[in-house]
């Protein structure tokens, strides 16, 4: 898709959703899949998004 920026990061699951929350009520898409692996970065700024 044109313009699109895709960005993986791990995360715990309250987090997860706090972010995608936030991000969804700004117009964003936000895809949270579960798939937790090796070599992911955590989420930036995590100590913002783990208390919802």
């Amino acid at each position: 898709m044109a313009g699109e920026m895709r960005l993986e990061y791990a995360a715990t699951t309250a987090e997860a959703r706090h972010f995608a929350a936030v991000m969804i009520r700004r117009g964003y898409r936000v895809l949270v899949d579960r798939k937790v692996r090796r070599g992911l970065r955590p989420l930036p700024c995590r100590d913002l998004w783990q208390y919802a």
